[in-house]
């Protein structure tokens, strides 16, 4: 059986988490909240990121972090 990553994507407040998080348990899984990931290591959270430096760079950050998270190669 191939080991594969699942990404969520959406809206914001379309409840992503709670999908990824039911899935998660129902596939035995770990499940990363690219949000509280990006919070941890920019000391900030997306939404005050976007609002002291814009959505650009905000963009740019969590792009990055997908990155980082998805070439971990882990499912």
């Amino acid at each position: 059986m191939t080991k594969q990553q699942i990404i969520v994507v959406g809206f914001m407040g379309g409840g992503k988490t709670t999908v990824a998080c039911e899935m998660g348990r129902k596939l035995n899984c770990a499940v990363i909240d690219l949000d509280d990931h990006i919070t941890s290591s920019e000391g900030r959270s997306p939404a005050e990121i976007i609002e002291q430096d814009g959505e650009n760079s905000f963009r740019e950050i969590e792009t990055q972090m997908l990155r980082e998270v998805l070439s971990n190669n882990s499912p």
